[in-house]
Formats: structure tokens, C-alpha cells, sequence
């Protein structure tokens, strides 16, 4: 609760300056709206800013999950195939050097510029740092523990199953809580290059018309899908790793 208030209270001073200093240097509407009329807007648009709301969260949450999933997979093929190692440390180096805003056209021509391609950026930036995650995990095992899982788990399977995925859980957690937000800002991404709802376009639409208001109440709102897909994590984190003895921030 003490938290709460400390959150609320740093919050309402950021807005309380952030109006004073609009008003004190008389900041044009176009270059910096005020905090009210970036609210009156958000009021008279609300059913709007709704929907794009709604439609960039399903977009990040549903390319987070495929995200999870790949990558659970590719740790799953690294442990029974141990030389893919090297091979998905190159490609995941590789991959991250190349920036998502270069590779949303080749998405939205093949997967169209609906949904799918939005879902598509979303997946692409988290999968890579989720599977840095398993990895890590992985040679964090001490070579007792390891000995320990081979004289007790018979088969690879199980020391998979029960030994590996349960161990490895605190980095694999620890690189969603990075994820989560790169879920949010792959679906931005790929709506700026070719969508007519979400944030990102609310954003984009904002910019050419020079409604900083509007660009600012996209913004915000992406804060917000961040934010709570972050508290998801923590409450995760908090649900499995019970037994780590680390508390989740």
C-alpha cells in the first residue's frame, strides 16, 4: 500500500511539473501538449483509444506466447542435440543486430497487413532473448548438480522434464520480464508500417498530423500494456519460484 502511494504521489508531481513548465514557457500545443488537454482528449476519444488498445494487447500477448513456446522448443532441441548450441548463439547475435523496423515490410508482405504480421514482429523480437534465457539457465547448472541429475534421472527426457526446465526457470524468467515490453514495442513497430488500428498507428496518424496529444495518449497507453504484462511476469515469477528465495521487483 505504502508502495502505492509512493508510485501515485511520484506520478502526480511528474504531471504537476510537466503542466507548470507548458504553462510557464508557453509551449505550443503541437510541440508538447499539457497534461489536461492530453486527458481531454483522451476523454472525448476514449471509445478509440480503446479499441487500439485492445487490438495492440492481443497482437503482443499472442506473439508473446508463440515467443514462449519457439523458445521452450529450441531448448528442448539444444538439450538432446547438444552441438545446435553454437548454431542458435550465432543466429540469436545475428538476429538481434538486425532491426525490427528493417524486417516489418518483408512481414507484412508475407503474412499481409492484418493481424498476423503485427503478431508476427511481436514474436521476432522477444523469441531471441527468451532463448539467450534457456541457454543461460542451462550453464548455470554446476557440474555436481549435473552428476546429481545423471545418478538420479535415468533418461534425458526426465532430466529435461525435471531437472533441466526447473533449474534453468530463474534465467528463463528473469529474460521475460525483459520480453513482456519487447512484445509491446514489436506489435508498434509493426503496425507503423502498415495498419489502420492499434497504438502504433494512433501514433503514427498523430505524427503526420501533428496531434501530439494524441501521439501522447498512444504512448501512455503502451506504457500501460507494458507495464501490466510486466506485473503478469512478477506474479509468475513470484507463483513458480516460490523455492528460489529471490524476490521478485
Amino acid at each position: 500500500m505504502i508502495t502505492a502511494l509512493r508510485w501515485i504521489g511520484f506520478i502526480f508531481a511528474v504531471l504537476l511539473v510537466w503542466q507548470a513548465l507548458c504553462a510557464l514557457f508557453e509551449i505550443p500545443r503541437y510541440i508538447l501538449p499539457t497534461p489536461l488537454q492530453v486527458v481531454e482528449f483522451a476523454i472525448s476519444n476514449y471509445t478509440v483509444l480503446l479499441n487500439d488498445f485492445g487490438y495492440t494487447g492481443i497482437e503482443s500477448f499472442i506473439g508473446f506466447i508463440i515467443s514462449i513456446a519457439v523458445s521452450l522448443c529450441a531448448a528442448a532441441f539444444v538439450h538432446f542435440v547438444p552441438r545446435s548450441e553454437r548454431f542458435f548463439a550465432v543466429t540469436t547475435v545475428g538476429a538481434q543486430s538486425i532491426p525490427i523496423l528493417a524486417v516489418a515490410p518483408f512481414l507484412t508482405s508475407w503474412f499481409g497487413s492484418g493481424i498476423g504480421s503485427k503478431i508476427a514482429a511481436s514474436a521476432i523480437v522477444c523469441v531471441f532473448p527468451l532463448i539467450g534465457g534457456w541457454v543461460a539457465g542451462k550453464h548455470s547448472i554446476t557440474p555436481n548438480e549435473w552428476i546429481f541429475a545423471e545418478s538420479v534421472l535415468p533418461t534425458s527426457w526426465i532430466r529435461f522434464r525435471y531437472f533441466i526446465l526447473p533449474r534453468s526457470l530463474p534465467a528463463f524468467i528473469a529474460t521475460l520480464k525483459v520480453g513482456c515490453p519487447l512484445s509491446v514495442l514489436g506489435a508498434l513497430v509493426g503496425e507503423f508500417v502498415g495498419a489502420r488500428l492499434g497504438l502504433g498507428f494512433r501514433i503514427l496518424t498523430g505524427s503526420y498530423y501533428l496531434r501530439t496529444e494524441e501521439m501522447m495518449c498512444g504512448v501512455i497507453l503502451a506504457c500501460i500494456l507494458s507495464s501490466a504484462f510486466y506485473a503478469i511476469v512478477v506474479i509468475l515469477e513470484r507463483t513458480w519460484l516460490f523455492w528460489h528465495g529471490q524476490r521478485a521487483v
